[in-house]
């Protein structure tokens, strides 16, 4: 696959509507990106992509690729970085509760997974392909669990 995109043998195509898609994705992540650190302090490491805006519609197309191909479940494992971005704009959590979770104005109980951030906590959703959905998992992220 790396040969491919450095001899440039791997040209895509797309149509205007998934153009359409890609922006709406690209803008969605970019304006997450840009929430005022001094009005949410706790999402600047978590929500930050650091310029890799375009990691967000590149998951959603391996998801919907990955439908296609049969598949019916994924798991991603991840870390700080783009965590809410993948939480509101990939998987579809809702801002409002993302955001209540974080002022402890919601009940975490039924989320599995440890951790000390609340952002380390697992979600999973089941996202909509043209063969089915798939069940798309974000594993809660162990860096800061307690034993």
């Amino acid at each position: 696959m790396q040969d491919q995109f450095q001899t440039g043998r791997l040209i895509g195509k797309f149509t205007p509507d998934e153009q359409r898609n890609v922006l709406w994705q690209l803008t969605a992540a970019e304006g997450l990106e840009r929430l005022p650190a001094h009005e949410i302090p706790w999402a600047e490491n978590a929500s930050s992509l650091e310029g890799g805006e375009s990691f967000i519609p590149l998951l959603d197309d391996l998801i919907q690729s990955s439908g296609a191909a049969g598949v019916e479940e994924a798991v991603i494992g991840m870390a700080h970085r783009g965590r809410l971005n993948v939480l509101v704009n990939l998987l579809g959590k809702s801002p409002s509760v993302l955001f209540s979770e974080f002022e402890g104005s919601y009940d975490l109980s039924h989320l599995k997974g440890s951790g000390d951030v609340k952002y380390h906590k697992g979600f999973s959703a089941d996202l909509r392909t043209h063969s089915g959905n798939v069940h798309t998992v974000l594993a809660f992220n162990p860096s800061h669990s307690r034993s």
